[in-house]
């Protein structure tokens, strides 16, 4: 699927510029068009995830 927003009118007739920048989004299956991720945001991602359960498991340990 692919969209195209604040597009320039389609007739050619429109003398007016455009009042921003055009957008294109695209949406795709193809995992070879998805962007890279590198290993350190996958790294910081996962640290961030055992932070917030090893606080969730001292928040409940707390309460017993």
């Amino acid at each position: 699927m692919l969209s195209i927003t604040n597009a320039p009118a389609g007739d050619g007739s429109s003398t007016q510029p455009t009042t921003g920048p055009i957008g294109i989004t695209y949406e795709t299956d193809d995992q070879s068009l998805a962007p890279a991720r590198s290993r350190t945001a996958i790294v910081a991602q996962v640290v961030i995830i055992g932070a917030l359960f090893f606080a969730l498991f001292l928040f409940l340990i707390s309460k017993i």
